[in-house]
């Protein structure tokens, strides 16, 4: 009793879920992720005690309530019954949504076929119920529903697994390529369908065991019920055999269906799903076939789907779904059997289904692409006009206005390999098949397609190409009832304007311009806004032919602001030049400084570039420029004008480079010149000014369209250079009056740039080009000012300016960056730079007449112990006539004495010194320690000892020091100073010497002359 009240209380909670679960799947699309996770929870904790209690009533016989009984049943019918109607309610959904151009979807895909999993489970839970009423009550009726429940709840579950229901829609359309993909690509095979399938397929199998165990039971009705039911089950498993890619299971439940001798059982709908079966698992199968016996296997399937289509089953032919499947299936298998037509040898099959398809299907498009297709398979010599004809069978068969796109498609293929042939096809659609009231867009989208066909052949002259479209263009004139619209003019128009711009480019000017005269027909002509734009290029293209002539003749064409716009002023200019018509060429360049065209300031530069040999037309064109750049800025607020096309900078650049070029001439007017020279850089540094940030280069920063506000450095340098050039070339020619204002213009252009924003490297170079501007600054206004009286506050502003300049260079010299990273040849041209300034220094305090700044100067300069600046010093004293007397031997006597304690100077330089020296000596008084010459006799002396011809290349320097040297003698000696006299004849003696034996006796000898004229008694000469 209390194992039967178990059973009873069980049995009570199946049918209390049952109902429970009846009422959820009723309202399955309201459900909440809950609701799904409590059936979930309640299939996994009842599933196994319903099949565990199957067996278990099957094997002892358990007696209980019929009203328990009927319970169990009604409850399992109701919740059967529900999940029939919600499963395909829901596969419905779930195919709609993936369906093309379709958007509708409640959920995301993955959480669509998660509950498409939950309600097969519930589907298999229910047929579960039946399995235990069955066992409960035993009948034939129950049986035979178990049976009818299980068969079905597999096909359930295969079906969703293979989506069959997913490819059925998309082969309602033909579509067997969106079919293959959906299938392919499905996100449903992420779910363990396969392992539900694994527990489910073999019960059916035990069930129909029973069924067929006891065949004396079985009522006629019943009979045929079983033969049907057992049917289905093998066409189950013999999908999921296809599904599985086992073709040879496959073909065995292929012989068991053995549809021929099932056809009593069989009706349309069985039949019919039994091909979209086959068709199905066909497409899953031939994606992974990479090899004959398996490409054969799926040509063997679909054959196979064909010959039961072809059965004389009743109402097959005319089920709903017949010709649809049965279209699918032969385009497939056609498909399918050209794409591997070699391979398959089904050349002559191939032939034979499409010529099936086209007739009995000869309404759809597919077929005729297939034969195409086919037919550029073959290679035979007359494939092309064998596509013709299929073209032609196409477009007098189908709708043109539905197909359009298609079969302009396939006319488009055609094209490529024989454009003549497509062209008779596109004029038969347009002399017959359309017209243009009723058909006005495809029939101008068929006029825009000839034309591009035509003009993209590779199989047609550029001759073959104008004579077609003018003689289409003229059938276009005679069948059009109202003109062109103005977008597919605009089309047509594009397409010959390209070809004729690549024809430009190639410099196949000839061909350009036969296709520019198609572009300007008359049936473009009137309702085409940039026919002035076309005739330009026209005019362009003949002008680089030669043809003059017959640029002025399309220039007459145009219409009267066409003929005042600033290109085809340009172009006019290019044909007066070729005239040298300089009048005309002038009126041009007028009407183009007048026009309010946005470009008209760049179209002019290139006028006035194209006339760069007519000095005068450019010097007048410039003049032009000059008007026209101070107008805009007065009339356009300056943030518009710099917006232009062309930049102002690029265009002041230009206009710069232009008259760079006339300063190449010998005879250029510089006075003319030079002021237009400095207005342009004047414009190009308030430009700068008026921009805040400055760009490295050009290459670090991508510029998708021009940046107002964003001036490169390089640009900055280049004019600034362009000043200091033209400074350097008008000091060079003398024209320091007219250069000054330039000097000034370089210096203040490049205090512009940026410099510590650089790499040390081109720090040091914008630095040296700094230095290098102030030299020649202070070089221009010596040398301006030398005629006149200076101007004493700027010339000590100057002088103060060039001493920081010099102690900066000095401090910037030193730096470890510069004896690190600066290579010599650049550390060379700085020293040079140095020098160059101190000499310029020192001009501008001889200038000034301060002898106390002089004095701190020298001191200063002595102080850097730099033996070139040393020399370079010694230079100035000498070569400077207004150098205050007495300083250069003060300089010369200090580098001397410094040198000879650091003893790092050349013997020639230290001759040369000790020469200067002496030459300066104006009389005896001047000699304030001759303990310089002694030093430097004994450094001599020490030398020649170790090195005999040490001094060979002082020769001539030291036999003059020795001939200074003994005249200084010879003075003392005159002026009474016996004992200094005595001293310095003998240095004499002694520095001939070391070079010059005759002239040491030549001296000796003259001092036996002193010593007997002057009574003198002490000779320590004659013992040299």
């Amino acid at each position: 009793m209390e194992i039967t009240s178990t059973f009873k209380t069980t049995l009570n909670e199946f049918c209390e879920v049952a109902n429970w679960m009846t009422q959820k799947v009723y309202g399955w699309r309201n459900l909440t992720n809950e609701d799904l996770r409590q059936i979930r929870n309640k299939l996994e904790a009842l599933q196994p005690i319903a099949d565990k209690y199957e067996r278990s009533f099957r094997t002892s016989k358990v007696m209980l309530e019929n009203e328990l009984y009927l319970n169990l049943e009604n409850a399992s019918s109701n919740l059967w019954n529900s999940i029939s109607i919600t499963l395909k309610t829901e596969q419905q959904s779930f195919t709609k949504a993936k369906l093309p151009n379709d958007t509708t979807k409640k959920k995301d895909d993955i959480q669509e076929t998660d509950q498409l999993y939950l309600l097969c489970c519930c589907k298999l839970f229910s047929a579960s119920l039946f399995a235990v009423y069955d066992a409960l009550i035993n009948t034939t009726e129950t049986l035979l529903r178990i049976l009818n429940c299980q068969v079905n709840t597999l096909k359930t579950i295969v079906d969703c697994l293979t989506q069959s229901y997913l490819s059925h829609c998309c082969l309602i359309n033909g579509d067997v390529d969106k079919a293959l993909e959906i299938k392919y690509n499905s996100s449903i095979v992420k779910h363990d369908w396969d392992e539900l399938i694994h527990i489910y397929q073999d019960i059916p199998q035990y069930t129909l065991r029973r069924v067929e165990e006891r065949t004396d039971i079985w009522e006629e009705n019943q009979k045929y019920e079983i033969k049907r039911l057992k049917l289905e089950f093998f066409i189950v498993n013999f999908q999921l055999c296809l599904k599985d890619g086992d073709i040879e299971t496959a073909k065995l439940y292929s012989n068991k269906i053995n549809i021929i001798e099932s056809l009593d059982i069989l009706d349309a709908k069985c039949l019919i799903e039994l091909c979209r079966i086959i068709f199905n698992s066909v497409l899953i199968y031939s994606k992974n076939c990479h090899n004959t016996m398996k490409k054969q296997e799926v040509v063997s399937l679909l054959r196979l789907a064909l010959q039961y289509l072809n059965l004389p089953l009743e109402n097959l032919s005319s089920h709903i779904n017949y010709q649809n499947i049965k279209y699918s299936v032969t385009l497939f298998l056609t498909k399918f059997l050209i794409e591997n037509c070699k391979e398959l040898s089904a050349a002559e099959e191939c032939s034979s289904l499409l010529n099936l398809l086209q007739e009995h299907f000869g309404k759809k498009i597919e077929p005729y692409k297939l034969a195409i297709k086919y037919n550029q398979t073959q290679q035979t010599g007359n494939s092309d006009q064998a596509i013709e004809e299929i073209i032609m069978r196409m477009i007098t068969t189908l709708n043109i206005t539905l197909h359009w796109e298609q079969i302009l498609e396939c006319i488009g293929q055609l094209s490529k390999s024989n454009t003549k042939l497509a062209i008779v096809c596109m004029e038969y659609i347009f002399l017959n098949k359309l017209n243009q009231k009723e058909h006005s867009k495809i029939w101008e989208d068929l006029i825009v397609a000839r034309v591009f066909l035509t003009i993209e052949a590779q199989d047609l002259t550029i001759k073959d190409i104008t004579l077609s479209l003018n003689e289409f263009f003229k059938t276009v004139e005679t069948n059009a009832v109202e003109k062109l619209s103005r977008m597919k003019i605009s089309c047509i128009v594009t397409i010959l304007w390209n070809l004729a711009k690549k024809f430009d480019k190639k410099q196949e000017y000839a061909n350009s311009c036969l296709i520019y005269e198609l572009a300007i027909k008359k049936l473009f002509c009137d309702d085409f806004s940039e026919i002035g734009k076309i005739l330009r290029a026209l005019i362009s293209s003949y002008i680089n032919c030669g043809n003059y002539e017959a640029a002025l003749q399309q220039y007459e064409r145009m219409e009267e602001c066409d003929k005042l716009h600033p290109l085809t002023q340009l172009l006019l200019v290019k044909i007066y030049y070729k005239f040298a018509e300089k009048n005309k060429i002038t009126e041009c360049l007028k009407n183009i400084y007048l026009s309010k065209s946005d470009n008209s300031i760049q179209i002019l530069i290139l006028a006035i570039s194209f006339c760069k040999k007519m000095d005068d037309i450019v010097l007048t064109g410039i003049n032009f420029l000059f008007e026209k750049i101070d107008l805009e800025e007065e009339n356009t607020d300056r943030n518009q004008v710099n917006d232009w096309t062309i930049p102002l900078l690029e265009l002041l650049r230009y206009t710069l480079q232009l008259i760079i070029k006339l300063f190449d001439n010998d005879n250029l007017n510089w006075k003319q010149n030079v002021p237009i020279l400095q207005k342009l850089l004047t414009k190009a540094k308030h430009f700068i000014v008026d921009n805040s940030k400055l760009r490295r280069s050009f290459e670090e920063t991508t510029k998708t369209h021009f940046e107002k506000e964003i001036i490169s450095v390089d640009e900055v340098e280049w004019f600034a250079s362009v000043a200091y050039n033209i400074s350097v070339k008008g000091y060079n020619e003398n024209k320091i009056d007219l250069i000054q204002p330039l000097v000034q213009l370089a210096a203040e252009l490049n205090d512009l740039i940026p410099i510590n924003q650089f790499s040390f490297i081109k720090r040091f170079h914008f630095q040296y080009w700094k230095y290098r501007i102030s030299l020649l600054k202070a070089i221009i206004f010596l040398e301006g000012n030398q005629n006149t009286d200076f101007d004493l506050s700027r010339l000590q502003e100057l002088t103060l300016s060039l001493e920081n300049v010099l102690e900066d260079i000095s401090a910037f010299r030193r730096t470890s960056e510069v004896k690190e990273k600066i290579d010599k040849e650049s550390i060379a041209d700085l020293d040079n730079c140095y020098i160059e300034l101190l000499t310029v220094q020192f001009k501008c305090i001889l200038s000034l007449k301060n002898q106390q700044k002089l004095q701190i100067f020298t001191e200063k300069i002595l102080k850097e112990n730099n033996l070139h600046i040393n020399k370079v010093l010694i230079e100035l004293c000498l070569s400077n006539p207004d150098c205050p007397q007495g300083m250069t031997k003060k300089t010369v006597t200090a580098i001397i004495k410094r040198n000879l304690v650091e003893n790092t100077v050349s013997n020639n330089d230290l001759s040369t010194w000790i020469k200067i020296l002496l030459e300066n000596i104006s009389n005896p008084g001047d000699i304030t320690d001759e303990g310089i010459i002694s030093n430097v006799l004994n450094k001599f002396q020490i030398d020649i000892r170790d090195n005999p011809s040490c001094l060979l290349q002082s020769k001539e320097t030291i036999e003059t020091i020795a001939t200074l040297i003994w005249n200084v003698g010879v003075n003392l000696l005159i002026f009474g100073d016996q004992e200094n006299a005595i001293k310095w004849c003998k240095y004499s003696v002694l520095f001939a010497k070391f070079v010059n034996n005759d002239l040491k006796d030549q001296l000796k000898s003259m001092w036996h002359s002193l010593i007997s004229s002057a009574n003198i008694q002490d000779d320590p000469i004659s013992q040299i």
